[in-house]
């Protein structure tokens, strides 16, 4: 049997921001061959995209993973809400994110509890799972297609709303919102640059399940990929658990880490994480690899696969010159 590794790095791309605007020029890294020397390339879908092909699902169900995670039951129609800040411009209004937003997890529970509260005749259920990441159970959304936060920042509201027959009215919910927070007292003790501006929804209520799973063993800090790995019986860990283990099962390693930092234009934050992401995940496995597996998978969300088999004898890593910052867009 071949033993094979998918590593997912989602935002593997050099953050830039713009100097007219609020929302980043992605860009890539151009010398990710020379780091990865030794490797052959394959066409890839993005990371998210990717995953969904091989789960053989039309979109991933992150928000009731989540769900899964945090022990609630999957079959009902879960979206995630975070936090968000936006900026007018011209004659459009881009999302932010939530980059520069700090918020307590004290403020974030009495929000997400007065928001329940206000839901209540809706039916709409909220739990927090972390400030910045909640949870919510929404009865009649059944037709909704939304866009993700990290897909939708820096770019024009108009162009990223919920689209659907049930779209227009978790619209009219979004705007009433936006409202309340406006006015919350919350709001009110905080920075004018501090504010909560409105709360982003994303998610589906299409099939959960996914029709395949070609790993026996998972590594992720993210609450749905962990949630994935519970909802199928797999044995799953944080990413902490990969230093010193010898890995012998098709391994499914997804990293978080870079994704919204590229998202936000954050070029500082996705430097500082790449560096620890490499030294504490990268080299310890890399350099282990031959060892463990025949095939490994490094998803770079880039376009390409780069793709090491054991014939190749890994001699990729050992010597590789740093990262440089690209300041183009990899063309070919």
């Amino acid at each position: 049997m071949t033993l094979r590794c998918d590593l997912f790095l989602p935002g593997l791309l050099t953050p830039k921001r713009t100097q007219d605007s609020a929302h980043p020029a992605q860009t890539v890294l151009t010398d990710l061959r020379k780091l990865m020397r030794g490797a052959s390339e394959e066409k890839s879908a993005s990371c998210e995209a990717t995953l969904a092909e091989q789960l053989k699902m039309p979109v991933l169900a992150e928000a009731a993973w989540s769900a899964a995670q945090a022990d609630y039951p999957i079959n009902r129609q879960w979206f995630l809400v975070e936090p968000v800040q936006v900026k007018t411009e011209h004659n459009a209004i881009y999302l932010l994110g939530n980059a520069g937003l700090s918020l307590d997890e004290e403020s974030a529970q009495r929000l997400c509890e007065e928001l329940a509260k206000m839901e209540q005749e809706s039916h709409w259920q909220f739990t927090m799972l972390a400030p910045h990441r909640w949870l919510m159970f929404a009865d009649k959304l059944a037709d909704v297609q939304t866009v993700s936060l990290a897909k939708a920042i820096g770019r024009d509201l108009r162009d990223t709303w919920a689209t659907g027959a049930d779209a227009p009215r978790l619209q009219r919910h979004m705007t009433e919102w936006q409202m309340w927070l406006h006015s919350h007292p919350v709001n009110q003790a905080r920075a004018p640059t501090e504010q909560i501006h409105s709360l982003w929804v994303s998610g589906n209520a299409l099939s959960v399940t996914p029709s395949a799973f070609p790993w026996s063993l998972v590594y992720s800090n993210a609450d749905w990929i962990q949630g994935l790995a519970k909802m199928r019986g797999v044995s799953r860990y944080e990413l902490s658990r990969l230093h010193g283990t010898n890995l012998s099962e098709n391994t499914l390693i997804w990293i978080d880490a870079l994704k919204m930092p590229f998202a936000h234009g954050n070029r500082e934050q996705w430097q500082q994480q790449f560096q620890h992401v490499l030294k504490t995940v990268l080299e310890p496995l890399l350099n282990n690899a031959n060892d463990m597996f025949d095939e490994l998978y490094l998803h770079a969300d880039n376009g390409r696969a780069y793709v090491w088999r054991r014939r190749e004898r890994w001699k990729f890593w050992r010597g590789a010159p740093a990262l440089s910052i690209a300041t183009e867009a990899d063309e070919s």
